[in-house]
């Protein structure tokens, strides 16, 4: 992984039609689920003017339409965003929220991520394929394949609070997980102690599971 100033979506195909619509496009840099863009510059090859559908409203955390629209140019469109000069991300993973109305086939069933140091020459960071959306959907995606919600909500900086947390809820307290949760532990936890106690056995042992647990992508560095 590297850092780089230019960050885009290309948009080989469309779930349906020849017009692409993105409500919020939020873009991660490696281990963390806070969203990078904010300061920056927002551009793409086409906009959807009638609607006020501009690149920017794809990055302004506004989660209804409008977002971005192109103007009908099919596959090859693209969304960018400029963190600046002088600025460069190392970006992980992206978020898309699909629009919520009879139009949220407009979105991109076929795209790669790609990035740029001179906004000209362009290098792919992961592409995804075959997507079928639903209205108002949000999905994540990173080299490593899509992530549900859930999974994504726990790649904080600080994992091994998510995962203390879990493995209390879930191994301790009658859950179905227990015997996975002891064994990639190193069997620290035994049944039937309390949260204190396991807390206390576990201590810096959870941080394994958590790097069992998260994607490649985001593994600590």
């Amino acid at each position: 992984m590297s850092a780089h100033r230019y960050w885009r979506i290309l948009v080989n195909t469309i779930q349906s039609g020849a017009y692409v619509s993105i409500v919020e496009m939020e873009m991660f840099e490696t281990a963390s689920t806070t969203d990078a863009t904010g300061s920056g510059t927002a551009a793409a090859n086409s906009t959807y003017t009638p609607e006020g559908a501009t690149p920017a409203k794809a990055f302004d955390n506004v989660l209804t339409y409008p977002g971005w629209t192109n103007n009908g140019d099919g596959a090859g469109c693209w969304l960018a965003y400029d963190f600046g000069s002088g600025v460069t991300k190392d970006i992980a993973a992206v978020s898309l929220l699909n629009r919520n109305d009879s139009w949220y086939f407009q979105i991109p069933s076929i795209f790669s991520i790609q990035h740029s140091d001179d906004a000209s020459s362009w290098t792919t960071l992961f592409s995804v394929s075959g997507l079928t959306w639903s209205r108002g959907q949000r999905r994540y995606f990173t080299a490593s394949g899509e992530l549900s919600a859930e999974d994504f909500a726990v790649l904080s900086d600080d994992p091994a609070k998510e995962y203390v947390k879990k493995i209390v809820t879930y191994a301790v307290f009658g859950g179905t997980t227990q015997a996975e949760v002891i064994k990639a532990l190193g069997y620290a936890v035994f049944g039937g102690t309390t949260q204190a106690e396991v807390i206390k056995v576990m201590g810096y042992a959870v941080l394994m599971a958590a790097s069992a647990k998260r994607p490649t992508v985001f593994a600590a560095t």
